[in-house]
């Protein structure tokens, strides 16, 4: 009855419930043993984190395996060539290259000079390497490389209406903000809850801020990146993508994930529980085995491990219990898509 009652039904709704199950042989008594044709044994002991790609909904990926399962894809899958990127995966997006500029007193076609010189500095930085790409976003340059996560997003499809998994993904938020940590910047970042009443319990959480900090802010409600409705990369990261014939990734916590369906310039798509995509967005690449290896550095050079960040699930248990309701507001919340660095409502 704890369900019927955090998600707001009537103690009438509630009693019709309980006297129709007891009738009907449904309730469960203690030391009363339902009987069953067939009985499963489970060790939740056995039970790991796991996720599912880079095509198929139902190919299972345990976590600490993604890292060689990606490598195994890029190879068997995607007839690429791996450990040819020549720039360690901690190091490549915060590196700022040498974009020349024009200066503050040029005039006439200034902007055009800008353009060109940050074009020839780019080939002139890659020519000798492979399966890699430079994408100059603003002020700062960016190498891609395959297995490169551009896309993350936490979508409306089902687990995202389950508020522990939805919680988790805040509290990871929050911690990876207060550990110093930031999102690549070629990753597309958004949310897009199924309701407005995770706005609410996001913000009486006060755990908005935190995610909006990563990039992910709320882009609407119901169906966005699941179905291809992600919206197109960054021109400079797309255009890296096809010069360097690379295959990049999404994560996202929907159902489907076949080739195509994310996004053109996407090959390998990911499904991953709310949390998991904030922990891959901050690592910026399924290369990496983010059960034992550092998903990040933080803003003082240290590196931060995903263990360090993932919230217990006391914590968890504790902010639904505070912040959830059974009677949620379901208030609209205008103008919740708010702009991000790329100017548009997600990354």
């Amino acid at each position: 009855m704890t369900y019927l009652r955090l998600t707001g039904r009537s103690d009438e709704h509630i009693d019709l419930v309980e006297r129709y199950c007891k009738e009907q042989g449904l309730w469960r008594q203690k030391k009363a043993e339902p009987k069953f044709t067939e009985v499963l044994e489970l060790d939740l002991g056995t039970i790991v984190p796991s996720v599912a790609g880079p095509r198929r909904p139902q190919d299972r990926l345990e976590l600490r395996g993604v890292k060689q399962a990606f490598e195994s894809s890029l190879v068997d899958v995607f007839k690429k060539s791996v450990g040819q990127s020549a720039t360690p995966r901690l190091d490549r997006w915060s590196a700022e290259g040498p974009v020349t500029t024009s200066g503050a007193g040029s005039t006439g076609n200034s902007s055009q000079h800008d353009e060109d010189a940050k074009s020839a500095s780019i080939t002139e930085h890659v020519k000798d390497e492979k399966s890699s790409a430079i994408a100059a976003l603003e002020d700062q340059w960016v190498k891609l490389t395959h297995g490169d996560v551009v896309i993350a997003a936490i979508t409306s499809c089902t687990n995202t209406s389950n508020p522990s998994v939805m919680i988790a993904a805040g509290l990871l938020a929050k911690k990876a903000v207060e550990a110093g940590l930031k999102v690549p910047p070629y990753v597309k970042t958004s949310l897009a809850p199924g309701s407005r009443v995770v706005t609410d319990y996001f913000n009486k959480a006060g755990l908005t801020e935190y995610l909006d900090k990563l990039g992910f802010n709320t882009v609407g409600y119901g169906c966005t990146t699941c179905i291809g409705n992600s919206g197109p990369l960054p021109e400079a990261i797309a255009k890296a993508v096809e010069s360097g014939d690379l295959v990049v990734a999404s994560v996202l916590s929907g159902n489907r994930n076949f080739e195509g369906r994310i996004n053109p310039h996407v090959k390998a798509n990911y499904l991953a529980s709310p949390p998991l995509v904030v922990a891959f967005a901050l690592a910026g690449s399924m290369d990496v085995n983010l059960m034992d290896e550092a998903g990040r550095e933080n803003d003082k050079g240290e590196k931060v491990f995903l263990k360090d960040i993932w919230p217990s699930q006391q914590e968890v248990h504790d902010t639904i219990a505070a912040c959830i309701q059974p009677r949620c507001s379901r208030t609209s919340t205008k103008g919740s898509g708010r702009k991000t660095r790329s100017g548009t409502p997600s990354r």
